[in-house]
């Protein structure tokens, strides 16, 4: 039997994209798929030429060997709900409020507090009373106006690492994911610079954040956004560090208003594993949809096994095409790039 690959010898960009201005009926459709993203020009398809030089992919990162599925507790939910949700397959809870109650005697690894009931002294009292370190607590969750109070706590902050105490929020990419990636750069420098003053290091930083991210459903741009971040906050830190990049990504998806939500929630999710999250929270619309919203990640982990493979989307030249086109215009678009490509070493 013939080989496919001697059958139809690889051919260049150039060559493709020549016998596509050549055929009126492929010019027409790749003119329909071809996209254009504020200034970014979005093609329908990429190739090997289209990659940025290995130099500029290299990110030492911490990925999640599997991801964390989240149930979304009510406010003042009895203490039966937590216990069923982790019987049904929950690996822990999201709250948006201070329960009074959560039952202290459970694991509380996995508990993920977020919202502006959690932030400042009350937030820093309750983890200060709970039992074990959770996972994460929105006590900081922007850095520039709340400087006066990381300041007189960040040795509180530090202390409590591996517990990500700074959650800085990530606005979905659309309508402009390079505004986006820039300010979440911006926020993560102005809490690196607030830290070196106190004289801690980028890694003792870094180890007391967590992006907590609302995806949308443009998938393709989703994920690609996630990996340019990787690639942004790698350069930014450039030097700085001592090992791999310890900054998890917190998925935060609400379709509950939607009547389409089912397969909107299954969408958004699988980007948001394939793009590296740790922590994956689905808001329910009901009671029943909060038995939807687990067994959807449970689907993605158990029958999809999307847990098995760490970064699946790595080498796909689409996604790594946008990847980088994204990664490269917030870097220039940002205004605190130095010439080094990097912050000052510590």
């Amino acid at each position: 039997m013939q080989n496919l690959f001697d059958a139809f010898e690889p051919a260049s960009k150039s060559d493709w994209n020549a016998f596509v201005a050549n055929d009126p009926r492929s010019a027409a459709l790749l003119e329909k798929l071809d996209w254009q993203l504020g200034d970014l020009s979005m093609p329908a398809y990429a190739t090997d030429e289209d990659l940025l030089a290995p130099s500029e992919t290299q990110v030492n990162w911490v990925l999640p060997e599997s991801w964390c599925i989240a149930a979304c507790a009510p406010e003042d939910a009895p203490t039966t709900f937590y216990e069923t949700a982790l019987a049904d397959g929950a690996d822990g809870f999201w709250m948006h409020a201070l329960s009074t109650t959560y039952p202290t005697n459970l694991p509380a690894k996995h508990l993920h507090l977020y919202g502006d009931a959690c932030t400042g002294e009350a937030g820093l009292a309750y983890l200060n009373a709970l039992h074990e370190t959770p996972a994460m607590i929105s006590v900081v969750s922007d850095p520039a106006t709340d400087e006066a109070f990381l300041k007189a706590n960040m040795a509180q902050l530090i202390a409590h690492s591996p517990c990500r105490t700074i959650t800085l929020p990530v606005s979905p990419a659309l309508p402009d994911p390079v505004a986006s990636l820039v300010k979440t750069l911006q926020a993560i420098h102005t809490c690196i610079d607030i830290f070196k003053a106190g004289g801690y290091s980028t890694d003792e930083t870094l180890r007391t954040m967590a992006l907590v991210y609302q995806p949308s459903t443009s998938f393709y741009l989703e994920l690609a956004m996630m990996r340019a971040m990787r690639l942004l906050i790698s350069k930014l830190v450039a030097g700085t560090i001592g090992g791999d990049i310890d900054l998890p990504f917190m998925a935060y998806i609400n379709t509950s208003d939607d009547p389409d939500q089912l397969l909107k929630q299954t969408t958004i999710a699988m980007g948001a594993v394939l793009g590296g999250c740790s922590t994956i929270c689905i808001v329910p619309g009901d009671t029943y949809a909060q038995h939807l919203a687990q067994n959807t990640q449970l689907i993605l982990k158990h029958e999809s096994h999307l847990h098995r493979v760490t970064d699946p989307a790595a080498g796909s030249y689409y996604v790594e095409m946008l990847s980088g086109k994204l990664a490269n215009a917030a870097w220039n678009a940002s205004n605190f790039a130095k010439p080094n490509g990097g912050q000052d070493h510590a």
